[in-house]
């Protein structure tokens, strides 16, 4: 199959495109440019979503995968331009697009936020209106896929890599809210073999897509890594309380925090992605290889965008204490 890929060069849009390759598509990849192409044999196209589209203004393709439409003009003017010379158009969304608080185990028909069709739209409703656009505009030719959090070599997200480099450091570790938290994340390499069977076998609808294989809590993920790592790090537990009134900082400092009130987002249901193939694997395959390129790479971690500094982590712990 000829694929499109908007994006492609990082994280996951990574994974996709090797993954293409290894099954014997012919791949495009239309980007802005920032970060050179790893694909000699791929063909590039440079261009910006909010502004020059001209390098796709020939070509055809059998499906498009997008992994870089924020907002609904960027999908709106993808679809415009593209849609007659594409069969079906693959759209990688979030899990961010449910309203919460919410019943556990939400499916794909639970409700949703607020679309917001503008050009700086909050992450979650502008995905909402992200898929609007292609429900209005390719309502039997869409697969929307709807991910959590992500994770596995190349994530430059740095959330499952701090807690595996903070867990293999030892001593005493600052971990949000408790043990028997749920967390769902699923490895990216997963979600690529996943959907590119899907675009194999032309599948269109809406499908959540998390894992890892087995229900997990926070607490089994910080186990999961010591027995990686051979490590009995001291995990000190604060609470959502210590931790708000310490101003603690949910999107980086302490990744996989999400208020009580919230825990519904980890545990979002993902059955119909399984009934069509999905198959995370085991969470340990996923922190080992994480780690091994962490150590590829050089990566320390005061090199990571996520996770407190020495100094913050010790007075989040003393207030914990």
């Amino acid at each position: 199959m000829r694929i499109l890929v908007l994006g492609g060069t990082r994280f996951v849009g990574w994974h996709l495109v090797q993954t293409l390759l290894d099954s014997g598509h012919h791949v495009t990849i239309f980007h802005r440019g920032r970060h050179p192409s790893p694909f000699p044999e791929v063909e590039v196209r440079t261009g910006d979503r909010d502004g020059d589209l001209s390098a796709l203004s020939e070509g055809s393709w059998d499906r498009v995968i997008d992994v870089s439409g924020y907002t609904a003009p960027q999908l709106r003017r993808s679809v415009e331009l593209l849609g007659g010379r594409i069969d079906g158009y693959v759209f990688v969304s979030t899990t961010s697009v449910y309203r919460m608080p919410a019943p556990a185990g939400i499916k794909e028909e639970g409700e949703l936020k607020e679309a917001d069709h503008g050009t700086s739209a909050p992450y979650g409703e502008a995905k909402v209106a992200c898929e609007e656009v292609l429900a209005e505009e390719l309502p039997e030719r869409r697969l929307v896929v709807r991910p959590g959090i992500l994770s596995g070599p190349r994530d430059y997200t740095d959330r499952l890599s701090y807690w595996c480099l903070r867990v293999r450091k030892g001593g005493r570790v600052l971990a949000p809210g408790g043990p028997e938290r749920p967390v769902q994340l699923l490895d990216a390499r997963d979600l690529a073999a996943w959907t590119v069977g899907m675009v194999e076998e032309e599948i269109a609808g809406v499908f959540n897509a998390v894992g890892p294989a087995e229900p997990t809590t926070m607490g089994s993920l910080l186990d999961t890594i010591s027995r990686v790592v051979g490590n009995n790090a001291e995990i000190v537990w604060a609470s959502d309380s210590v931790l708000d009134a310490a101003g603690a900082d949910r999107s980086r400092e302490l990744p996989f925090w999400v208020p009580e009130t919230h825990t519904a987002w980890f545990t979002i249901d993902a059955s119909r992605a399984r009934r069509r193939g999905l198959r995370p694997r085991p969470l340990e395959e996923t922190v080992r290889d994480t780690l091994a390129w962490l150590d590829e790479e050089g990566r320390e971690l005061s090199d990571l965008e996520s996770g407190p500094d020495p100094a913050r982590e010790e007075e989040l712990i003393s207030r914990a204490s």
